[in-house]
């Protein structure tokens, strides 16, 4: 949840199943092995090895984690204009097109003036999944928006500027 809301792809992230084993091993070892404590001493010191099992996972969490929150939300800001579609993210539209930001406002999108807004949701809401949210007809947006940039990018209604180039 965290390297989505701060604009990580969730596919580029790492996997976690050690961590997923470590802790799920660890956790069955350690209820086995209580529940064993009870009549046979020899369970104690396998108990003990199972939080060190279950702790070795949470410590994998913790670093992915963190090197997670360390990253930078990947956007096509760096690379130049972006292609307006429905998986094109909010924020991708509004870094490259600030005009855009007006037209949302008209549309109802009202949580596109709040910073905070921007850096954590804009990031991992495509335009069509904020069209659902807001009950907006995602092909009347998107040819609003089109016509929007198409005038920014040198007046043709029917061009989209990628990459710099008309």
């Amino acid at each position: 949840m965290v390297p989505i809301l701060g604009g990580l792809d969730p596919r580029r992230l790492s996997s976690l199943r050690a961590t997923f084993w470590l802790v799920n091993v660890g956790n069955s070892m350690r209820v086995v092995f209580q529940i064993l404590t009870d009549t046979q001493k020899w369970a104690f010191p396998l108990m003990g090895i199972s939080a060190w099992v279950e702790v070795t996972g949470l410590i994998l969490w913790a670093i992915d984690l963190w090197r997670a929150m360390g990253r930078r939300a990947e956007t096509a800001g760096a690379s130049g204009r972006v292609a307006i579609g429905p998986r094109t993210k909010v924020f991708e539209v509004i870094e490259n097109y600030s005009e855009t930001v007006a037209l949302f406002r008209q549309f109802g999108f009202s949580l596109i003036d709040n910073p905070m807004a921007q850096r954590i949701f804009a990031r991992s809401v495509s335009l069509e999944q904020a069209c659902r949210l807001r009950h907006v007809d995602f092909a009347t947006f998107q040819a609003a928006l089109n016509k929007l940039v198409g005038k920014s990018c040198g007046g043709r209604d029917d061009l989209i500027q990628l990459g710099g180039h008309v």
